[in-house]
């Protein structure tokens, strides 16, 4: 059977660095094993050779679409996150088991190339039954798993799986990590402690509601002391604004636990950040949480206070800036808006990052209660 394998990922990347698809690799080895011959595409003349299947591989939203005459081909399955509605079969254990294919992609001796692949789970997020050795044949290489249940299957499981990762040297994971699985069950924790993560990988995490972040901040700080040659990503917060319409309370209430979360984070050097809206009409308060997104995305090492000064004040340095505070004249809508839901708040409009934080001499509290008293 001729098979062709097109991954719109790869294909229109400029870079073609670390952008392989390990579910490209299980099918082109799987089809190769058969027997059947494998084009993929990495040029133009390969999208049309004869073919009896065609795989179509998308998991960027933001990567361009093939011809419209793939749409309404029979012969095509669909693949990746950013097709999900298209998908009318699934990768079954044996193609899941097999060995990916470590020739597949022409680019060489990259990262990603260079790491074993590790699956370990089916679809139904439990332990495949049989799989072939996953290794490949480079040297000083890392192993990648690339498991997308690892976390939210059953405890039991998860811990079975992390077992068999417990003799693997240089582990990265290529899926988020739930962090609050790991606050919750000490088991889980325990084993994933055991684990010989790789120096210098990034460990990524779920995103989180604000109610658990405080269990998630202490295995957070757990992690990295366990393991403090690796780089460990931000704590995502999530946000409910479904309920923000149905009662507006409810949305300040949350707003003031993720400034809490914030507060406890900078003083502990926790890199935290705020869930981008979907749309702006998610909640009424959306000035808030973009703001709070960009911030700590951008400058989390900056206080609040000095970030929406050199946002929305005069655009001076934020030293330079200070009069701005006490002018009100001169203050920009969104700063007043900004300002009037904070201002209460002297801990989270001051902190900066560990032990620094803004010395408030020279903020004008009393000032700023005369100015909101009747605004609140």
């Amino acid at each position: 059977m001729k098979v062709t394998i097109w991954d719109l990922d790869y294909y229109y990347s400029p870079t073609k660095v670390d952008c392989f698809n390990p579910d490209v690799m299980k099918i082109s080895s799987y089809h190769k094993q058969l027997g059947d011959q494998v084009n993929f595409v990495v040029k133009k003349d390969d999208i049309y050779r004869p073919y009896d299947l065609y795989y179509i591989i998308k998991e960027n939203s933001k990567t361009p679409n093939p011809p419209f005459d793939f749409f309404t081909n029979s012969k095509v399955r669909w693949w990746g996150k950013a097709v999900k509605f298209r998908i009318n079969w699934k990768m079954d254990n044996v193609m899941l088991g097999v060995r990916p294919d470590y020739l597949l992609y022409p680019e060489k001796e990259t990262k990603f190339e260079r790491a074993d692949q590790i699956r370990l789970l089916g679809n139904e997020g439990k332990l495949l039954p049989i799989s072939q050795d996953w290794s490949n044949s480079f040297k000083n290489k890392r192993a990648l798993v690339t498991d997308t249940k690892l976390w939210t299957t059953d405890s039991e499981t998860t811990i079975k799986a992390l077992k068999q990762l417990e003799e693997v040297k240089n582990i990265s994971f290529l899926e988020p990590i739930w962090l609050h699985k790991l606050a919750t069950d000490e088991e889980v924790m325990n084993q994933f402690l055991k684990l010989k993560v790789s120096p210098g990988s990034l460990l990524k995490w779920v995103p989180i509601f604000p109610e658990d972040y405080a269990e998630s901040a202490e295995v957070w700080m757990k992690i990295k002391k366990q393991y403090p040659y690796v780089r460990l990503g931000a704590i995502v917060l999530r946000l409910r604004p479904s309920d923000h319409w149905e009662d507006r309370q409810k949305a300040l209430i949350e707003w003031d636990t993720i400034q809490d979360c914030i507060i406890h984070a900078k003083e502990n050097k926790i890199y935290v950040e705020v869930a981008e809206l979907q749309h702006r009409t998610d909640t009424p308060y959306f000035f808030l949480f973009e703001t709070a997104t960009e911030w700590l995305a951008k400058k989390p090492q900056v206080s609040w206070l000095e970030w929406i000064t050199i946002k929305y004040g005069p655009g001076l340095k934020f030293g330079r800036s200070m009069w701005y505070w006490s002018h009100t004249e001169k203050w920009s809508t969104v700063f007043r808006d900004l300002l009037r839901q904070t201002w209460r708040n002297k801990k989270f409009l001051t902190v900066q990052w560990g032990e620094d934080t803004l010395s408030d001499n020279d903020i004008p509290w009393t000032f700023w209660e005369q100015e909101f008293r009747y605004e609140i």
